[in-house]
Formats: C-alpha cells, structure tokens, sequence
C-alpha cells in the first residue's frame, strides 16, 4: 500500500468560549465574599475602576459618551500614577475606608474556634507532673481523634516513638506512656484519651454517687444490651443476681419484674447523659457562616425577591481615565494602555451584573415553580430539574449548575441552599406497580419529592405508640391507608436511616 499526504478543506463549526465568556462563567460560580475580593484586588490592579459613591447615582460611563473634560494639569498628574503603580498608596487608603456595613461583616466572621489538642495542651502548661513524661504527653495528645479516642495503641505509639525517646528498655517506654495517658485522661474534659466505648463511660463516673457502683456494673456488663435496647435481658439478668437486687432495694425473693424494669430505664438514663463523644464539642476547622446572596420576603401577601449584595463593593469607570484614552494629545501606546484598562474595567463590571441578573432570574424562576413550597411548606416542595428550568430560561444548564453552586436563599422559611429547590422524585424503581402492572396516578411517586416522602414517614413515627413501634413493614401499610402513598419497604427503611431514626426494635420503650 502506497502512503501518501494529501491537504484537504473542511468546513465544521466549533463554539470556542471567548475570554469575556470565560469570565462570566467564574465569577457566577464565585461565592459572594470571594467575588469582593476578586473586586478589592482589581480595584488595586485597575486604576480605571473605582468605588461609586453613594451620592453617585448615574450609570456607569462608556467610553463613547461624552464628559466634560479635565484639566491638562490633572490629566498630566493622572498620567505619571499611571506610570508609578496607578496610585497604589492612595487607592489602599481609599479601602481601608471601605464601607460600615461590609466591614462588619467582615469583622464579624467566626473566630478561629479552639481545637481538643489546643485546649489539652494548655491543661497541661499549668499540671504539675515528672518532667520526663510532658514530651510523651504532647505525643499522646496529638494522636487522639477529633472524638476524643486514642487512634492507636500504646505499643504502636511507643514503637514509633523518635529513637531519643526509646533509649530505655520497651516495658520502661510502655510504663512511661501510661503514666502519660492516665494524666490525660483526668483533663476536661472527662472521658477524654480513652481508646474504647466502654472506658470513655467509665471515665465520666464520680465515684461519689450514690448509683455509681450500679451504672459501673451496667457499663461493664450490659453496654451491648442497652446498644440494641434488650432491656428485658438485663431485667432477667439482675433479678437472678441477689447482689444487684439489695443495691436496688428488693427483696433477693421474687422481686416484681416491672419494678426492676423501671430501675433499669432510670439507670439507662443516667448512662445516656454521659458523653460518648467528648472532644467533638471542639471543632477542628472553622464552621463557615452562611450569607444568603438572594432573600425572598412576604410582602403585602405577595413574595418579593432581593439580591443580597451589599457585601460588593459597587464599582464604576473612572471618568478622567475614560476621557484620556480619546485624548490625542497622548501617544498612541498611552492612549492603548489606558484602552486595555478601561475594556477590563467594563469587562468586570458587565460581569457582576450577568451574574446578578442570572441568580435573579433563576430565582424568580425557582419562586414560580416551587410556590406551593412558600406557602404551604415542606411536603410540597416539587421535584425539579435544572435542564428543566435551563430550558425554560434558555440558557445551558451548566450555567445554571454553576449559579446555584454554594449559593444560599433565605426564605420565609428558613435558609436553604439554592441545590435544595432541585429535589428529585422519589426513583421509580422503588414504586410498586398497580393493577395490570401499570402505575396508577395515585399510587405514582412523580409528584412526591423524596423530602415529602421522608416528612410523612416521620409524621407517622412520631404519632406512633412507643410501646409498640411500627416496623418497615407496617410503616408502607400506614402510608398507604394515612397518605395513598405506595412505596416499597427498602425505601422506607434507606429514608428511615438518613434522618436518624432507629429501627423499631430500637424505638421500643418498655
């Protein structure tokens, strides 16, 4: 076969993303206290732009419109501080007068909360202990979870110990990490550095209660049993331990089954108020706060959509600049120079408002087909596509997956993430067929949201008798006589565990 090259014409169409295009697409996805900073840093950047006063109400100045033009002396001044860093002292004075209102908001963020291994160590800077161990102690204290728990063994933290530290023999290492342990574990707060469930427990115990040596022989022989709520178990278990019967104050005879329940359930109590997770009160990463960018309020009866953008700062092109890039009597590299300033000015500027002007609009989008959630909450909220509302608006729907991106609502409601309004059906895979296998309108899930459904699971639950709690199964039986809800026992049973509520063996009360 003959190889040859030959140079063919083809005409195709390719959609290539222009930079402007490039730049509207970040900034939608920007988070609003990310977008000031971007804003503050071209403001230092870009001495064309500048933040418009308030007494400033005209629109922003094209490069085409006429104003008044300034003096040669100003427009000489203005020309050398574009050549010395466009007036960058200046122009930082001019922010650290920022606005009241932004920067309290500012100051008001989340302080940087206190992490466990923060709060340990400075127990430990003022405890009176050997010297040889406050090393060991530090190790010790680095390796405990954000729980509380020791991650690893003291011979796997001995072993790995730097080899200044193991200079004596391993049981003497081992020794030393105990001691250093157990001076952890009477630091705040308690139950802290434990390495198991049932030694976290034991470690919250005063001594001094009266019930101590009761709640002492429930955790160290019944915690699985009160795990899976076999109260009953533990019921049979002391009446046949004449011991635990005297403590109780009953008779070692024929003590009555339920009086010893009933000091089971008040023993449970007093274990369910220890920690099982004491160091999670600590954080070991700032909580960010959320500042909803878009607020719906009720007004006059009538829903009214702002966006919450007070956080920018409002910006504008600088009159003088736009005035010297037609002035001749500059050279042509001057006057382009100045040209390219002013077109990324305008380029950010038209920017934030295509962003404001596309969460506004998909806001209002968002009202009109989620109405019945305003006014009649949550199990109204309607399954709702983002193609479906790109279609509408007529824009790509990565556009609008970028604009509702971590992006908060605030609501009369509540404050919900913008994702939050693009609920999905409950899938029709879990939906049982009706009569003739086909789904009746009825019984179909195509107008339930998955949140709906999970909120007529937890109303029946909540209604339900506590002695006697409802299992997956009857719970679908419910839902069908109580809502005309049909959905199989998986699904109730996948809902049930994410919102947190225990199987009915576990609700039970006795």
């Amino acid at each position: 076969m003959k190889m040859e090259a030959h140079l063919h014409q083809r005409q195709e169409m390719r959609q290539q993303l222009s930079q402007r295009m490039i730049q509207n697409l970040q900034m939608l996805q920007m988070h609003v206290l990310d977008l000031r900073e971007l804003i503050l840093e071209e403001m230092e950047q870009n001495p064309t732009i500048e933040e418009r006063p308030d007494t400033d109400v005209n629109p922003t100045p094209e490069p085409d419109i006429e104003i008044e033009a300034p003096e040669e002396q100003a427009k000489r001044e203005l020309m050398e501080a574009v050549e010395d860093q466009w007036l960058e002292t200046e122009r930082r004075t001019r922010r650290s007068d920022d606005g009241d209102k932004r920067m309290e908001m500012m100051q008001n963020q989340s302080a940087k909360p206190i992490t466990l291994q923060n709060h340990l160590t400075q127990q430990l800077a003022v405890m009176e202990f050997p010297p040889e161990i406050r090393e060991l102690t530090e190790i010790l204290i680095q390796n405990i979870d954000d729980n509380g728990y020791l991650k690893f063994s003291l011979d796997e933290i001995a072993a790995s110990l730097p080899s200044e530290l193991r200079r004596d023999p391993m049981e003497t290492v081992l020794h030393v990490c105990e001691q250093a342990l157990r001076l952890i574990q009477t630091m705040e707060p308690k139950g802290i550095g434990a390495r198991s469930l049932k030694e976290c427990l034991l470690l919250q115990l005063d001594e001094d209660d009266p019930v101590y040596p009761l709640i002492l022989h429930m955790i160290e022989h019944h915690l699985e049993d009160i795990g899976r709520n076999r109260l009953p178990k533990i019921v049979r278990s002391f009446t046949m331990q004449p011991e635990i019967l005297r403590m109780l104050g009953h008779s070692s005879g024929d003590p009555d089954p339920a009086e010893v329940m009933e000091d089971v359930k008040e023993l449970v109590a007093e274990i369910s108020r220890l920690d099982p997770k004491p160091g999670s009160r600590f954080s070991s990463a700032p909580v960010p706060r959320v500042y909803p960018e878009v607020v719906i309020k009720q007004v006059d009866g009538k829903y009214e959509i702002f966006l919450e953008d007070s956080y920018l700062p409002p910006i504008i092109l600088n009159r003088n600049y736009v005035e010297m890039a037609r002035d001749k009597s500059l050279s042509k590299t001057e006057r382009e120079f100045v040209k390219k300033k002013i077109d990324a000015g305008k380029m950010l500027i038209q920017a934030i408002e295509q962003r404001r002007s596309t969460i506004q609009r998909i806001t209002v989008e968002i009202l009109a087909r989620q109405r019945d959630f305003f006014d009649n909450g949550m199990e109204h909220l309607k399954p709702l596509k983002m193609q479906e509302l790109a279609d509408t608006l007529g824009i790509h729907v990565s556009t609008v997956s970028r604009a509702i991106s971590g992006k908060w609502i605030e609501t009369p409601r509540g404050i919900f993430p913008m994702k939050f309004f693009f609920a999905s059906a409950a899938p029709k895979a879990e939906v049982k067929m009706g009569v003739f296998g086909v789904i009746t309108p009825h019984e179909t899930q195509d107008d339930k949201t998955r949140l709906s459904l999970m909120e007529r699971i937890r109303e029946v639950i909540d209604a339900e008798d506590r002695k006697n709690p409802l299992s997956d199964l009857v719970l679908v039986k419910k839902l069908k006589e109580m809502f005309n809800l049909t959905a199989a026992r998986r699904t109730i049973a996948k809902y049930r565990e994410e919102m947190n509520i225990p199987s009915s063996r576990l609700r039970k009360q006795y």
